[in-house]
């Protein structure tokens, strides 16, 4: 199975529970760095660079849309060789953004997800 992935859902859908039950279906689902971003908080270039400090085979991030230029840039650097699992919003779309979805979406296409029953939660 392809690793690289693009999950993009409206506000709400659930991705983080989705990505987190799909990674647990990977083998070693220990060797996943896990990254998540906030419109309070968005993720910057140190946040991504410590994630891949650990050394993962496989790289989760949610909400890709809360990321700086120089943490989508390592994300990027990370995917021309590595697992990628990534979600965002629809929106802001940025030049930035639409090259790294065409970069993961290479190997297999974007999920778009609904909204996950809440017991799913």
């Amino acid at each position: 199975m392809a690793l690289h992935r693009l999950i993009i859902g409206p506000g709400g859908s659930g991705r983080t529970h989705r990505l987190r039950r799909w990674v647990a279906e990977v083998e070693d689902s220990t060797a996943v760095a896990w990254v998540a971003g906030s419109s309070i908080r968005p993720v910057d270039e140190d946040d991504v660079e410590a994630a891949l400090a650990e050394a993962p085979e496989i790289l989760v991030v949610d909400d890709l849309q809360w990321l700086t230029d120089g943490a989508l840039s390592a994300v990027s650097r990370f995917a021309s060789s590595h697992p990628v699992w990534a979600s965002r919003r629809p929106w802001p779309s940025t030049e930035r953004l639409r090259m790294l979805d065409d970069q993961l979406t290479v190997r297999a296409q974007a999920e778009r997800t609904g909204s996950c029953p809440s017991d799913e939660y």
